[in-house]
C-alpha cells in the first residue's frame, strides 16, 4: 500500500493552505470523504471550513504534495508539512502535529526536520 500527502485550501484564496493530510486511499477518494462529512453535519473545525466556504460561493481545492510514500514516510511528510506551513504563518486547521502512530509521534515529529 502507497501512501500520499495532500493539502486543501479554498478557491477564493487558493494559495492559503488550510488542511495538511496523509491518506492510503486515492486523494480523489479522501477528498470525497472531507466533503461528505462537511455536507452530513460533523462538527469539526475543517467542516464548518468546508461548508463556510462554500457558502461564501467557493470550492475546496485539492493538491497532492507527495505520493507513493511508505506508512513512515509518510507520517514523516506529514509532520513536517504540518510543521513548515505553521513556520510559515498558513492559518492550517490541523489539531496535531501529524503522522499519528501513538507513541512514536514526538520521536517522528522531531526526526521529520532532519530527513525532509
Amino acid at each position: 500500500m502507497s501512501y500520499c500527502i495532500y493539502t486543501l485550501a479554498s478557491s477564493l484564496t487558493p494559495d492559503v493552505i488550510r488542511w495538511v493530510g496523509l491518506t492510503g486511499t486515492s486523494p480523489a477518494r479522501r477528498f470525497e470523504w472531507h466533503l461528505r462529512n462537511a455536507r452530513d453535519g460533523e462538527d469539526s473545525v475543517k467542516s464548518r471550513w468546508i461548508r463556510k466556504v462554500t457558502e461564501e460561493g467557493g470550492e475546496i481545492v485539492l493538491k497532492t504534495l507527495d505520493a507513493e510514500l511508505t506508512s513512515l514516510q509518510a507520517q514523516r511528510r506529514e509532520i513536517f508539512y504540518i510543521s513548515e506551513y505553521r513556520q510559515r504563518g498558513y492559518p492550517l486547521l490541523n489539531k496535531t502535529y501529524g503522522g499519528e502512530i501513538g507513541s512514536q509521534q514526538w520521536r517522528l515529529a522531531n526526526q521529520a526536520t532532519e530527513d525532509a
